[in-house]
């Protein structure tokens, strides 16, 4: 049986606005915001964005995108504590 790593995490309630964007970021995916801004409107904020302690976006940068389009200022992020920068850039 394989083990899988297990990093602290926590959820904190963070402003949209403090939300930084990871720099290696490979997509810009203006208009999928738009279409995942819909969804967001259907079907609530389900699939919290992922976050390292300085709030940098690991995982959700088009999430939160969709979330500054409908106006939204605050949402709890899934944050990940004490990841290498190696960790980071897996993500």
């Amino acid at each position: 049986m394989t083990t899988i790593p297990n990093p602290k995490k926590t959820i904190e309630s963070v402003r949209v606005k403090d939300l930084k964007p990871y720099p290696g970021n490979p997509r810009h995916n203006n208009q999928s915001a738009k279409m995942v801004a819909k969804s967001i409107e259907r079907f609530g904020y389900i699939n919290p964005v992922v976050v390292d302690e300085t709030l940098t976006i690991l995982a959700g940068n088009t999430r939160t995108k969709a979330l500054k389009l409908l106006g939204i200022k605050e949402i709890e992020v899934l944050m990940v504590h004490d990841l290498t920068d190696e960790e980071k850039n897996s993500f």
